[in-house]
């Protein structure tokens, strides 16, 4: 039923005028971003991918708590959640299926921008003569990056309306980009009291910085294998603890 669910937000998402302008617009964006790295920063092709690589995540956070807020808010202010949980559908497969739903479609739109992104650098790139590197797996890191936005925005979608749901996913997730500064932070503090808060934000935080390859690998640095295999696994296992956390507030949280 978690896939039915997932297939179903899918469409209903991509029937949504609103959600296809957001990807246009979103998209349209990413391309001007790279175009003004190489007209104005002289950015080289690989600097301007991993530019494109970063705007294209940081995009589709932004509509994937979009979406989550829309959809589980709107099924939540319409009654209509009361309408699938007795088809029967379980708590877990209406809210697992709306969060790998709108997971595939912010995967969708990631990679749809950095297609036209990498079009645009590539015939730029051909007409200077300049070679073209574009690496392949910084775009796999941004769709991994985007799995703790949408448990962490479907969890909050359930728990509260649609305009505070937002306001406090962008809150958790502009705060995960510092999350290595809280860690460097830790370090730097004498008292293990204030260590180990600083420790507990850290992990409670979405760590986006483990996903945040592509300019590292732009000015010439190599990814081990196993770096690739852990973030996979870190942005699985971020998920499901908020997708378990989000499901104790569903349980207590009354349906009619």
């Amino acid at each position: 039923m978690t896939w039915r669910m997932a297939q179903l937000t899918w469409r209903m998402s991509w029937r949504d005028a609103g959600a296809r302008a957001a990807v246009l617009l979103l998209g349209l964006l990413v391309v001007l971003l790279v175009l003004a790295d190489i007209a104005w920063v002289r950015a080289t092709p690989a600097q301007a991918w991993g530019g494109a690589v970063r705007w294209a995540a940081q995009a589709a956070s932004f509509l994937v708590i979009f979406l989550n807020a829309i959809t589980i808010g709107r099924d939540v202010e319409s009654k209509e959640i009361a309408n699938y949980l007795s088809r029967p559908v379980s708590r877990f497969a209406y809210l697992s299926g709306r969060m790998l739903g709108v997971w595939m479609i912010g995967a969708a739109a990631i990679a749809a921008h950095l297609l036209a992104a990498a079009l645009v650098i590539v015939l730029i790139a051909l007409k200077s003569g300049v070679p073209i590197e574009l690496p392949f797996m910084p775009a796999v890191h941004s769709c991994l990056r985007i799995a703790p936005v949408a448990a962490l925005s479907a969890m909050f979608a359930i728990y509260t309306q649609p305009l505070l749901a937002s306001l406090y996913s962008i809150g958790v997730t502009l705060a995960g980009a510092f999350s290595q500064d809280v860690l460097a932070l830790n370090k730097k503090i004498a008292f293990p009291a204030l260590q180990m808060v600083f420790k507990a934000v850290y992990w409670i935080l979405p760590n986006s910085g483990r996903f945040a390859i592509a300019d590292f690998i732009a000015a010439g640095g190599v990814i081990p294998p196993a770096y690739h295999l852990f973030a996979a696994l870190y942005a699985a296992a971020y998920s499901c603890g908020v997708l378990a956390l989000a499901m104790a507030v569903f349980h207590r949280r009354d349906i009619k």
